[in-house]
């Protein structure tokens, strides 16, 4: 059962409370294309869904091992899935806390250290990861959308009128996220609406020059608490980093400006600080660590 727990969080993506909800009747086997009914009882919001369960024949098969397993046992369709398996409390659901731990339980082939830093989300979190290859028909739709609309200082998309105003409230987990969604599908330049366009450097830039003289990040925006740099900042660093080795990984250098930041020592009143550009984009001249504010000044 543990292995069956394990490949629904994984393999399937299912939250805890949704395996601990599920029932025989939702797993649909012995049809052309199976799969996983996720009613609106246990899902989450309230959102019926289908899990395919066809394209992972690994899957398919343990789902349908302990499906026969559980009629087995006499369970019958509106029984759950998973289950008790004590002699005491047999055939009772498990407890949300239960499933956690033996999901925990079986990761412990990784090792004790890795195994105390998983939870069952984090199985979740690989089958979005992984479920869909760069190829499939959605995966390629997304990518043709965000690129055709991406933009490096503002969120792109519809608004209603009345939420036009809150666009940008969202603005530095928007960059964090689009880095992450770019770096994850190997693309270095994108095709927009106005031209292919390097996003890395693009987004470094429009990020820099929202940086803060005392080096955080700040939104005028309250709705998504990016207002508060404890919010904000941790965003943009993450997604300086990501573009840092998108284009270390390319050898590019927006305007000779790198993602990497040291501050320096200036203390003039339109002090700006800018970044210190990695050793090996550096000239031979700068071998050593050179720190650069705006106005140009080197500090070793």
């Amino acid at each position: 059962m543990n292995l069956t727990i394990f490949r629904l969080a994984t393999c399937c993506g299912l939250r805890v409370s949704e395996i601990c909800g599920l029932r025989l009747s939702h797993v649909v086997t012995g049809v052309r294309r199976p799969y996983i009914l996720v009613p609106k009882s246990i899902a989450k919001g309230g959102r019926a869904r289908r899990v395919a369960l066809w394209w992972d024949a690994g899957t398919l098969a343990d789902l349908e091992s302990w499906k026969a397993e559980r009629e087995c046992q006499g369970a019958k369709p509106g029984a759950p899935f998973v289950c008790s398996q004590s002699q005491s409390s047999q055939g009772k659901p498990l407890t949300r806390q239960n499933a956690r731990a033996r999901f925990i339980s079986t990761c412990r082939i990784l090792g004790p250290q890795r195994q105390a830093e998983l939870t069952i989300h984090h199985g979740r979190h690989s089958f979005v990861s992984h479920a869909l290859a760069a190829g499939h028909p959605r995966v390629v739709a997304a990518r043709r959308w965000l690129e055709r609309h991406f933009s490096a200082s503002s969120i792109p998309g519809a608004f209603v009128p009345t939420r036009e105003v809150l666009r940008n409230a969202y603005y530095y987990y928007y960059c964090w996220s689009i880095a992450h969604a770019f770096q994850r599908l190997g693309l270095r330049t994108i095709k927009t609406e106005f031209g292919e366009v390097d996003w890395a450097a693009a987004l470094t830039e429009a990020l820099l020059d929202r940086q803060q003289t005392n080096g955080s990040w700040t939104n005028r925006y309250t709705d998504a608490k990016e207002n508060d740099p404890l919010v904000s900042t941790p965003f943009a660093a993450a997604a300086l980093t990501i573009c840092r080795q998108s284009l270390a990984d390319n050898g590019g250098d927006p305007k000779g400006r790198e993602s990497g930041r040291r501050f320096c020592e200036c203390k003039g009143p339109s002090h700006k600080p800018v970044i210190l550009a990695p050793r090996h984009h550096r000239s031979d001249q700068h071998r050593h660590d050179v720190d650069l504010c705006s106005h140009g000044d080197r500090r070793r």
